[in-house]
């Protein structure tokens, strides 16, 4: 059963059940963290998300941000199209099927709409996902061994299988532990699909993020057996 949508003054809220209290649209202000001395890390920068406590969970707190030529109209307002149309509630219910489903996503605990006449702001809180670093991160300061490229290949294999699109599936978005376990982030315009054909353009994605940073010396251990192993657990 879907976590509802609540009215509040400060915007429609997704509280998730698994919270000991529940969010208010307060709770998506990054100053009250900050009051609190509950932000841990705050990178600059539009894509930048806030590290934050809700009682005994660990959060992430992130804003939508708009790219590309639309940006430079408005750096983080959307079109009004209904609630269910919202980038975070959309987002939410995804993880939250996926999160049912033991995906290798974040769990999902909290989202927010922000409704400005014909336009709306959102944020999305997320479980935090510790002592992890990116896929790229990872590539630049060591290579990663064969068992951990085949856990890549694996969690993107289980993500394909269920249908699950990811939009922007790129090695910025690919968190793994020291001991390989691999969590995919950031769902933002993704979805569910039918068919397969789809699939295999997703995979190739990947590998174009992957040669670009290899070509701008971003990363530094990327080789043609790195994807080999990486396919080879995504056929699996």
């Amino acid at each position: 059963m879907h976590a509802p949508v609540k009215t509040t003054d400060q915007g429609f809220v997704i509280s998730s059940p698994l919270l000991e209290c529940e969010l208010s649209g307060e709770s998506f202000n990054l100053h009250q963290y900050a009051d609190a001395n509950n932000i841990r890390s705050n990178n600059n920068g539009r894509a930048a998300v806030a590290f934050i406590h809700l009682g005994s969970e660990r959060g992430v707190l992130r804003h939508y941000y708009r790219g590309g030529m639309a940006a430079k109209l408005s750096d983080d307002r959307f079109i009004w199209s209904g609630i269910n149309s919202t980038r975070a509630i959309q987002e939410y219910r995804l993880l939250e099927w996926m999160t049912k489903l033991k995906l290798p996503v974040p769990v999902p605990l909290g989202a927010r709409v922000v409704k400005a006449g014909l336009f709306y702001t959102c944020d999305l809180i997320t479980r935090e996902i510790v002592n992890t670093k990116t896929l790229a991160n990872k590539l630049y300061c060591c290579e990663i061994d064969r068992q951990h490229w085949h856990a890549v290949g694996t969690a993107i294999r289980s993500l394909h299988r269920h249908g699950v699109y990811h939009a922007d599936l790129n090695a910025n978005n690919i968190l793994i532990t020291d001991n390989g376990v691999t969590t995919i982030i950031d769902f933002d315009r993704c979805s569910r699909r039918t068919g397969s054909r789809w699939k295999a353009d997703n995979i190739n994605r990947l590998k174009r993020s992957l040669d670009k940073l290899s070509a701008r010396g971003a990363v530094n251990h990327f080789n043609p057996g790195s994807w080999q192993a990486l396919l080879d657990g995504y056929q699996q």
